[in-house]
């Protein structure tokens, strides 16, 4: 499972593309190797040339009562020593 969000921005950075653009889906969490499909809309309030980017930024979420300890993993052969 991944904590994922996703919004607009302006090519530099500069400027909040949130007046123009509104995306149905923003945040939430998806399972992975999951598609969704995202619907933007666009409600121009001025003239304007924009050059937008989609950026997604994604966490993975950690399962819960699932905690695994890789300090203790073993490979079976520990009768060596």
């Amino acid at each position: 499972m991944f904590n994922v969000e996703l919004y607009l921005r302006s090519h530099d950075k500069k400027l909040p593309l949130t007046q123009w653009f509104d995306l149905d889906f923003q945040e939430g969490i998806i399972a992975a190797n999951s598609q969704i499909d995202i619907g933007v809309t666009f409600s121009p309030t001025d003239v304007a040339n924009l050059d937008a980017e989609l950026v997604c930024c994604t966490k993975e979420r950690p399962l819960k009562g699932k905690m695994i300890n890789l300090g203790t993993l073993t490979t079976g052969n520990e009768d060596f020593a």
